[in-house]
């Protein structure tokens, strides 16, 4: 199983592996299968208390002619192990997707 301190840490191995993910749109709600570009993370200085966080946005895939950047919740496997975030029942439809993000 992958998490992400695991992504962030090892990005370079991951990087042309195959990513598993949820693909919701208007008119539905398929798997994809792409290969992964990057890892999208965000380091953050914190100069009061002399610490440096790092945020996991997700992973940019080529999809639909363009990068597009795969959300956290919506990465179902990569390269064939799954991903700890990823839970079937939330976010199994657009609107659970964004179900923590809304607060319901």
């Amino acid at each position: 199983m992958i998490n992400r301190e695991d992504l962030i840490n090892n990005k370079e191995n991951y990087i042309g592996k195959d990513v598993v993910f949820k693909s919701p749109t208007r008119f539905s709600n398929e798997k994809a299968t792409r290969k992964l570009q990057n890892v999208n993370v965000v380091s953050k200085y914190d100069f009061d208390n002399n610490i440096t966080t790092t945020y996991f946005f997700g992973v940019k895939v080529r999809y639909g002619g363009g990068s597009f950047t795969v959300s956290p919740h919506e990465i179902i496997s990569i390269d064939g192990q799954q991903f700890d975030e990823y839970d079937k029942d939330n976010y199994s439809t657009l609107i659970g997707a964004y179900k923590n993000r809304l607060g319901l």
